[in-house]
């Protein structure tokens, strides 16, 4: 399997993409103006305390408090006091409203929730991780040589510092005692620094910070299996090189320049697969596709058998199909970043021995998966329930913002419910205020339907509510929207009378367009032209002497 690093870097944001054999498998996206906040060590204060919730809220510098667990709480003299690896403290004993904390963030904040915290602070060099007043050791679970795994336990017990916990990563697989000991020897003298530095920093400093996304992601995945490191800015290409050379040398010719005329990302055809990762639909080898929908409480992942029809049997057709959406199922969670609750539906089994071998291929899919997972065997239902570490949000959330019409939903009122609101709001408006003129301002497309035709929606509100309506077409006005204006009052009343679901779009409508009333508009907008509706004229009548005889 050919492996591939490609780095897109312009001055707004940094995009790293990883390919397995020319597939886009991994996405990551660096914004310069929003900082990086996962790994950075802060010294924060206690706000509230939730014994309710095992936790308490921290202020670390951040637009929301913290969520600190007290399992993760413990008291910073321990990292002075070898032999403590218990951390998790009653409340009482651990902490106190107003009190300074160091705190390390462990996921970023999503949506409204604040940032996870945790004062079981860890440092992560290339080789090894340092966990300051800890007693663990361990070695990466992807390590899965039995003769490597013993030789890095041993190594471990021989560098270990007293009072520090150490784990061994990835990277280190293979590698010799003098490279992995130096990477403890800057860790420690890192700690060091982060230590002093903690007992002066004011509330929310950042006294550690984990490099960028773009460090990071090199740092991790720089291995020898890896066949090429492809970037088009010679800044980044001279430091990564720099870096090949101090840490693997041999691999230093892997890195190279872009320098061709179409974008890097075009001409691997990565731009394409990032369109595609981002889309409600999902195609699959075979005929098959998957819809993935998201919500704040889950994920959620259908299975559809679409044009896949190879063979005649039901049963063996549908495990073909759910394997095939199960490896597919696997790259799109890593490329979209997926986490937390995740409920696949896939297509129905009733032999219990397909059913097995779809979570036995699940889970062997998953273990290419970096983030930590949990899978529960397939319900009755056939429905197969799993978590997946969420540390970040998920990419569709990193490239786009929520609408401002639909606020994320993707659906918008229908013509029809606009309609019944803007009846409603007119008869609020009558019974608060007993007046009889009133101009509505509306978007060009609801304009047209409002006046098609001699008895129109516009002529029928008219003897509905017995006022005289004109409507006038604004550009800048959605079709979800419109602007109430009461030529007696002169100005714009829309937000006084709206109520219910629209009321928030109503008022956003006038907040855009201003308040102010232009008594031209009234003689501008539609009227004259609806003199042949039938029954107008005398109501154009009527309502001028109740017009005069108003208060």
């Amino acid at each position: 399997m050919k492996r591939q690093i490609v780095i897109n870097s312009s001055p707004a944001e940094s995009r790293v993409a990883i390919l397995e054999d020319g597939r886009l498998t991994d996405f990551y996206v660096e914004r310069a103006e929003r900082d990086r906040l996962l790994g950075h060590v802060v010294n924060g204060r206690v706000v509230k305390l939730a014994p309710s919730m095992q936790a308490a809220f921290v202020d670390a510098g951040l637009e929301a408090d913290g969520f600190l667990p007290f399992p993760d709480c413990c008291t910073p003299s321990r990292w002075n006091q070898p032999g403590r690896t218990k951390c998790g403290l009653p409340a009482g004993q651990a902490l106190q409203v107003g009190q300074l904390v160091p705190v390390q963030v462990v996921k970023e904040p999503i949506g409204t929730k604040g940032a996870r915290l945790s004062m079981e602070i860890s440092l992560a060099g290339r080789y090894l991780v340092l966990i300051p007043g800890d007693e663990i050791t361990g070695v990466s679970r992807r390590i899965k040589s039995t003769t490597e795994r013993r030789r890095l336990k041993d190594l471990l017990r021989e560098i270990r510092p007293e009072g520090h916990g150490l784990i061994v990563r990835t990277v280190a697989e293979g590698h010799p005692r003098e490279q992995i000991g130096s990477d403890l020897h800057d860790l420690l003298a890192h700690w060091a620094e982060v230590r002093d530095r903690l007992e002066q920093a004011p509330v929310g400093e950042v006294v550690h910070r984990e490099p960028g996304m773009v460090s990071h992601v090199m740092r991790d995945l720089f291995t020898a299996d890896l066949d090429e490191v492809i970037c088009d800015n010679r800044g980044l290409h001279k430091e990564l090189s720099a870096y090949m050379q101090e840490v693997l040398p041999e691999l230093r010719d892997r890195v190279h320049l872009y320098t061709g005329r179409e974008p890097l990302f075009d001409s691997l055809g990565v731009e394409e697969e990032i369109e595609r990762s981002i889309e409600r639909r999902v195609w699959v080898k075979g005929g098959c596709y998957l819809i993935i929908e998201s919500t704040e409480a889950m994920n959620t992942i259908d299975v559809n058998s679409g044009r896949f029809a190879r063979r005649r049997n039901l049963e063996d057709n549908a495990l073909r199909v759910n394997l095939e959406a199960a490896r597919e199922i696997g790259r799109q969670l890593r490329l979209r970043d997926l986490g937390g609750l995740i409920v696949i539906d896939f297509i129905d089994m009733q032999q219990e021995e397909h059913r097995l071998r779809l979570m036995q291929e699940m889970r062997q899919i998953l273990k290419q998966d970096r983030a930590q997972t949990d899978v529960a065997p397939l319900s009755r239902f056939g429905l197969m329930e799993m978590t997946r570490e969420r540390v970040r949000p998920a990419l569709i959330h990193t490239l786009h913002q929520p609408c401002r019409h639909c606020g994320g939903s993707g659906l918008v009122p229908s013509r029809e419910t606009l309609l019944t609101e803007l009846d409603r709001w007119i008869r609020r408006f009558k019974a608060a205020t007993r007046e009889r003129r009133l101009l509505i301002q509306v978007a060009p497309p609801l304009h047209a339907h409002l006046t098609a035709g001699k008895r129109n929606l516009l002529w029928r509100l008219m003897w509905r509510h017995f006022m005289l309506i004109r409507v006038k077409a604004d550009e800048r006005l959605e079709e979800t929207e419109f602007r109430c204006l009461s030529p007696r009052q002169g100005r714009d009343v829309t937000a006084e009378h709206a109520r219910g679901v629209g009321a928030q779009r109503m008022t956003g409508a006038t907040a855009d367009h201003g308040p102010a009333f232009d008594a031209t508009e009234w003689d501008e907008a539609v009227g004259e032209e609806l003199e042949d509706l039938p029954g107008l004229p005398g109501l154009r009548a009527r309502l001028d002497v109740d017009v005069d005889e108003e208060p």
